[in-house]
């Protein structure tokens, strides 16, 4: 079974137990483990015993302890252990007080093999209504720590796939229609059962809480009867009557307890669905939005979906749980009202009146919350889409220390969307002040008339009507919290339903199955969508202008440019033909492609495809966050022999040797772990498996040496794919004489089609084209070709792959916390407001308030017995001095919380948000992304919004209880006595569901943080998704993350339910208890006193569930919190600043002479150098190329050049400063990179070039227009728009305005990783001549795959296995004839070749 295994003691290999099936009959022979056992206790030399499949038997942590004979039972029981660590503790071992809990008696209950479906569905109607079905959970969950496989699964009704089908048919028939509000009334079509089940029982509920206070009056006029006569000594009411009343109300207190719980649970039950089908529904909506809706105009960026998803359905799952109240609040404030004129006749019309007007003003206000929420909504959006797409590109940000930068843009961010927060909550408490205090001044007001009319203020009466007014305070509390909850939950509904009803993909293209060809293309023209917004967005290689202001101080900006387009395609494709599609950079080679694999809007003439089966390989490859094996069979079953073929094809083989598990090794986000090559032969294994009969390649060679290229193409293009139907994109011109045809596009038109022979043959500019080309295709000097492969594994020259386990799994399990929430992060929080004893305010300020509010009632109790003989001017003086200052104290309380909550949020989100950013590039390669914007987002608005709520209404409902007790307890000596048990059962259950729920919540919170990531990477690779027509996989993928996420989920709302009704068993012992005290005392007790105790007990009895409740909503928002405080505390930093760091000139470095000293680098402790014994001088000025095998430790040397890992032993010197000794942030900024991956973020050209406004426009066109045609130059502008990731431009053209980014920075030092991979051989030469004159005086060091690029540089440096094999001048290197001359020969590069530049 999984996680226990059985170790051979002669070789301690461990393997499976094989657990006894039922009915099988145990060998009555101790096993070899109890027999050690029992050796131990008697002699201290042990024997190893045979080995049988019988599960151990582990109860003693003692005997953990052992010599080296008995190694194979460490390891035994270190496994049993960690999966059942409870069963570890023997009873001798624990403390003494631990014995005293009855509730841990007994057996450990063990941790399931396999997880089961939720019990619910099939319990007792009767058990259902007391949630009795959750009691063995609840049961675990306090002996031992819940375990995964203790979560039961999603009920079949309520998984998300049930949940969809009703759902997308009612969306399907409404939208239809265009009706209105087409999503709230979808929602109603799919849950409309357990929504009305809860509205029939909240029904029930707000009859039985009107119905308590009113029977209260005759509960008081019985006491009022008896006292009367006691003092008068007549005949006293027969006992029975105040019984018989006592045991009525009751009675209808714990019919509204099952009531009010069944409603709070249906309702629950309908936000979390509606949260799960929402969840699912928007992840396939992602899948088919059309690229107009996702332009930038429109802004559906990734950031944005994501937000949608965790964000505003999170609202609208919190608005569902408490719907009803908005119609039942009304009618139980109007019930109220008929039965007050019932109690003190027209007088209640005064205070009624008050109500009347302050419910459409306390709407008003509420609505007031729907626009600041929408502000705030804005403004979060942006945030999470910048922390989004900066976390995408951290490697980047680091390498140019952008940390600082884009932290001030997120901090701006984050400190108008607190205020805007602050603002929110500031009138949502404002609010629900006046809602609990408007009944209070109601009740005054109409006592004052009572008294002042001339009537007697009797006891029952005046108590009834308090109880009456108390009971209004609930539901007059509640509705304007519920309408404020409804007006967040439409206005996320409607930007989720503006979503879901965008613009959708449509693929025009037809599938006949019996045609000739596999492609036929006539008359077609393709063009990227504009943005609906604005007419100027584009896609792909076209550029798109933003609606920034034109650069007219510089010059005249043209006409906007239209959408780029392809026009006029005529093609055929063989169901077995391989055509090259080539061209400069920015032709339409990826649009075509894309066009091809649905991704353009077709806009004249017809495109037919002969199979439904199409692979598409990206020209960045996009790699799920899962093994290698995965990524290759992307859904499809495995085939052994045809895997085993594909890789070697591909050249995978030797990388899977090299890789920490092989195949099963875990890929990072976004391919991190991986090289360039490895991610393209990844792609393109990728494609071949899926033996699609039509295969899209979009210059899947650029990123691979020669030999691997000419393996790949000759086996896998040409090979394994042969009779398939082939469109190759490309750059390598070499390669072009073996493809059946050639389509050469210019500007979005097809220049040429024909054959390579006729085209050299008939096209001058062809031949032209071809002469450009290398030698590298050409035999060499001894008439072979070199076919080494590439190994390319890539462990010496990324870090990501360094921190892969043994197992392979390269992303770390997210951190669950163990046990209680700590208490350093409940002082975090408070200390984060400015100071600890800033914390003391609130509750000073609460405890004042509850403190009026105890004594207006016990005055008022005075009042009706005119106990100090006052006017009654002067009871009513008091009285209102009292009711005011209550309410003044009380928005001061609420309005103390939500500022210090407000400043602590965005203190700890801060802190938080910056040590993720400066955090080691090591985390963010073991840590899902998803993850990550998980925490900063859901979390953060959980600790914004949630939080400070749940905490005021914890404190306000804490102190309120505790003021009741302590009326009681003085009034009622004895009650102490009886409180005792009651208290020891309030703590026993309360207790009990404390620590299941937090376990329960724990998990929901990891298995949230794995949905969040598998939905963000799902919706990074919808290209790619759709193209191979993959989308129900990825549905049901992300549909059963949502069911574990929501299987916790469910739990956590069960089992509050379940905790809420036996409170509330609880809480009616002490209205039974404090009844019967009531009635036993009714001649001794003034019932004045009885009234006050007992009005205030009733409306106490609805808050005791309520503190157990808000407990645990203070323990989520902690949760949240904990998991913030832990990036903002726990997490490594890069080190910014060292005691003995040194500063220099802004003119540094002068020279750009580097000196690398003895150098040993590993990236961890355990792992072997990457760089060793490293000794290399770089002269300043000099150009220097870095070459080897991939793997062989060149992006080493950018990685220590760096500082993205600190070096184990040695130096690097820049002019003669230890670079360790400066700070990140000096020596990064000094140093400038052009990367492989281009990395663009959202914005403009501009934007881009200059993310900080640090140079003018002058210097901005200057640098741009180096390296672009005049023709390419008036497309460009540097106010085109720049959508997310760079996605509305080519490869080439990211890399071209990365390098223009690069020579904006005018380092003194330059380090380039292949930064033309992607461009065509025309391009290149542009950009080299451009480089060569840019970089005159600069020490360039450049990591080359095409050693054309480098045989100009003044010295090639060979590397092998983190060493030095040789280094010297690149003619010279060639005529020693070492590895330099066999890499050349290999790469098609000859003597002649050193001339060129």
């Amino acid at each position: 079974m999984p996680g226990i295994y059985h170790a051979n003691t002669s070789h301690e290999i461990l393997r499976p137990i094989a657990y006894p099936s039922e009915g099988t009959k145990r060998d009555p022979r101790p096993s070899w483990y109890e027999r050690l056992r029992e050796s131990r206790r008697h002699a201290a030399v042990y024997s190893d015993r045979s080995t049988e499949t019988t599960e151990p038997k582990i109860s003693d942590k003692s005997y953990r302890q052992s010599n080296a004979s008995a190694h194979s039972l460490d390891t035994i029981d270190a496994l049993k252990l960690e999966q059942t660590p409870e069963k570890s503790s023997s009873t001798d071992a624990k403390p003494w007080h631990k014995h005293l809990n009855p509730l841990k008696w007994g057996e450990v209950p063990p941790v399931p093999l396999e997880r089961t479906v939720c019990p619910e569905s099939t319990t007792n109607p009767l058990t259902k209504l007391s949630f009795g079905w959750m009691t063995s959970l609840m049961a675990t969950g306090y002996r031992r720590d819940l375990k995964l496989n203790d979560i039961w699964i999603v009920n079949p009704r309520r998984n998300v796939h049930s949940l969809s089908e009703p759902f997308q048919t009612s969306f399907g028939q409404r939208s239809f229609g265009k009706a209105n509000k087409v999503l709230l009334m979808t929602l109603y079509d799919t849950f409309k059962r357990d929504f009305w089940l809860g509205g029939t029982a909240l029904l029930i509920s707000s009859i039985c809480q009107v119905l308590v206070p009113f029977t209260l009056r005759f509960l008081l006029s019985f006491v009022a009867d008896a006292y009367t006569a006691s003092v008068a000594r007549t005949p006293a009411p027969d006992i029975g009557r105040g019984l018989g009343i006592l045991f009525g109300i009751v009675f209808i207190q714990l019919l509204q307890s099952l009531t009010t719980n069944q409603f709070l649970y249906h309702g629950a039950m309908v936000g979390a669905q509606a949260r799960a089908v929402l969840t699912g529904a928007i992840f396939e909506k992602s899948l088919k939005i059309s690229s107009r809706a996702r332009s930038a105009g429109k802004g559906y960026s990734d950031g944005r979906i994501t937000n949608l998803m965790s964000t505003d359905v999170a609202r609208i799952d919190l608005a569902a749980g408490m719907l009803h109240m908005v119609w039942a609040a009304p009618m139980t404030i109007l019930a109220c009202f008929a039965l007050l004129i019932v109690n003190i006749t027209y007088s209640a019309v005064v205070g009624f009146s008050l109500l009347v007007i302050s419910v459409p003003a306390l709407t008003i206000a509420t609505k007031s919350l729907t626009a600041k929420r929408k502000a705030i909504s804005t403004i979060t959006d942006s945030r999470v889409s910048l922390t989004t797409e900066v976390l995408k590109s951290i490697r980047f940000v680091k390498y140019n220390a952008w940390e600082t930068s884009f932290l001030s843009k997120l901090r701006g961010l984050r400190k108008k969307e607190t205020k805007l927060v602050a603002k929110l909550l500031t009138t949502r408490n404002a609010i629900y002040v006046i809602s609990i205090s408007t009944p209070v001044f109601a009740a005054m007001l109409s006592f004052i008339v009572y008294a002042m009319t001339g009537h007697t203020l009797g006891v029952a009466p005046i108590f009834s009507s308090l109880a009456l007014f108390n009971a209004v305070r609930i539901p007059l509390s509640l509705l304007p919290i519920v309408i404020g909850q409804f007006a967040d939950g439409m206005a996320c509904l409607k930007r989720v339903e503006e979503f879901l009803l965008a613009e959708e993909h449509q693929e025009e293209i037809n599938w006949d199955m019996e045609a000739k060809d596999g492609i036929k293309v006539r008359n077609a023209s393709f063009v990227w969508e504009k943005s609906a917004s604005s007419e100027d967005a584009t896609k792909e290689e076209a550029p798109k202008k933003s609606e920034s202001k034109p650069v007219t101080e510089i010059k005249m900006v043209p006409p906007e440019p239209e959408p780029f387009s392809v026009k006029n395609i005529n093609l055929s494709v063989g169901r077995n033909e391989l055509i090259a599609v080539i061209g400069s950079v920015g032709s339409g080679k990826t649009s075509f492609l894309s066009a091809l694999a649905g991704e353009m809007r077709k806009t004249h003439g017809q495109v037919s495809m002969g199979s439904w089966s199409r692979a598409f390989c990206p020209q960045q490859a996009w790699l799920q966050n899962t093994s290698v094996k995965d990524n290759i069979l992307f859904g499809k079953p495995m085939e052994g022999w045809w895997y085993d073929t594909v890789k070697n094809a591909c050249c995978l083989d030797a990388d899977l040797k090299q890789l920490p598990a092989g195949e099963d090794t875990e890929i990072g986000e976004r391919g991190v772990n991986l090289s360039g090559g490895q991610r393209q032969r990844i792609n393109l294994a990728r494609a071949i498996y899926s033996k699609s009969d039509i295969v899209l390649l979009d210059d899947p060679l650029s990123a691979v040496d020669v030999h691997v290229r000419k393996h790949m193409f000759q086996h896998a293009i040409c090979g394994l794919l042969q009779d398939k139907c082939r469109i190759l994109a490309t750059h390598q011109l070499h390669i072009l004489s073996k493809c059946d045809r050639i389509l050469w596009l210019d500007n979005g038109k097809i220049k040429a089609l024909d054959t390579f022979l006729n085209l050299m043959r008939d096209d001058p500019d062809f031949r032209v084209l071809m002469a450009s080309t290398t030698q590298e295709d050409r035999p060499n000097a001894n008439g072979t070709t070199r076919s080494k492969q590439d190994t390319d594994p890539k462990p010496a020259a990324n870090d990501a792959s360094a921190d892969a386990k043994p197992g392979g799994k390269l992303m770390k399990e997210e951190n669950r916390g163990e046990g209680h929430v700590s208490w350093a992060v409940y002082k975090s929080y408070m200390a984060s407001s400015g100071h600890l004893l800033l914390g003391l305010i609130p509750v000073i300020l609460l405890v004042l308030a509850q403190t009026a509010n105890a004594v207006m009632g016990l005055w008022l109790g005075f009042w009706t017995s005119n106990r100090f003989a006052l006017s009654r001017n002067n009871y009513v003086a008091i009285y209102v001095c009292l009711a005011i200052s209550q309410a003044l104290l009380m928005f001061l309380f609420t309005a103390s919380i939500s500022n210090l909550g407000s400043i602590s949020s965005r203190r700890t989100l801060d802190r938080a948000t910056e040590k993720v950013m400066r955090s080691p590039q090591s985390f963010h390669d073991t840590q899902p992304l998803g993850r990550i914007i998980n925490r900063l987002s859901r979390d953060a608005d959980v600790v914004d919004n949630q939080l400070p709520d749940a905490l005021r209404m914890f404190l306000y409902t804490m102190v309120l209880i505790t003021s009741v007790i302590a009326m009681l307890i003085y009034y009622f000596p004895y009650f102490a006595a009886a409180l005792v048990p009651i208290i020891l059962l309030f703590l026993f259950a309360t207790s009990y569901f404390r620590v299941t729920a937090r376990s329960l919540k724990r998990h929901e919170a990891v298995l949230r943080g794995k949905m969040f990531a598998r939905f963000s990477e799902s919706v990074s690779g919808v290209s790619t998704i759709r193209a191979f027509g993959l989308q129900t996989t990825f549905v049901h993928s992300v549909r059963s993350a949502i069911d574990d996420m929501n299987a916790a989920y469910y739990l956590t709302n069960s089992s509050q339910r379940w905790l809420a009704t036996r409170l509330d068993l609880v809480a009616n012992t002490m209205v039974l208890t404090v009844g019967l005290l009531v009635v036993a005392k009714r001649n001794v007790l003034h019932p004045s006193i009885s009234g006050v105790l007992l009005a205030y007990l009733l409306s106490m009895i609805h808050v005791i569930q309520l503190v157990v409740r808000q407990l645990a909503e203070v323990q989520n928002g902690m949760n949240s919190m904990e998991r913030l405080h832990e990036y903002a505390t726990a997490l490594e930093t890069e080190p910014e600043h060292q005691s003995n760091a040194i500063s220099v000139t802004e003119a540094w470095p002068l020279r750009g002479e580097i000196t690398f000293s003895n150098i040993h680098m590993r990236y961890r402790p355990h792992l072997p150098f990457v760089l060793d014994d490293l000794n290399l001088k770089f002269r300043g000025g000099e150009k220097i190329g870095i070459v080897g095998r991939t793997g062989a430790g060149k992006s080493s040397i950018t990685t220590a050049l760096f500082r993205i890992v600190e070096l184990s032993k040695g130096s690097i010197c820049v002019d003669g400063f230890d670079i360790s000794r400066l700070a990140l942030k000096d020596l990064r900024k000094r140093v400038a990179i052009i990367t492989q991956d281009p990395t663009l973020f959202k914005g403009t050209i501009r934007s881009n070039l200059d993310p900080f406004d640090e140079y003018s426009d002058l210097d901005l066109h200057l640098r741009k227009t180096g390296l672009l045609d005049e023709e390419r130059r008036e497309k460009l502008q540097l106010d085109t728009a720049v959508e997310e990731s760079g996605a509305n431009f080519s490869l080439g053209q990211r890399q071209l305005l990365a390098l223009a980014r690069a020579l904006l920075k005018d380092s003194k030092i330059m380090v380039c990783d292949e930064a033309t991979s992607s461009v065509d051989l025309e391009t290149d030469a542009k950009v080299q001549r451009v480089m060569s004159e840019a970089f005159k005086g600069k020490t360039v060091i450049t990591i080359a795959h095409r050693l054309t690029t480098i045989l100009h540089y003044d010295r090639v440096c060979v590397m092998d296995k983190g060493k030095i094999v040789e280094v010297g001048a690149p003619l010279e290197l060639w005529e020693r004839g070492g590895e330099f001359r066999r890499m050349c020969e290999g790469n098609g590069v000859v003597r002649e070749s050193f001339g060129r530049k």
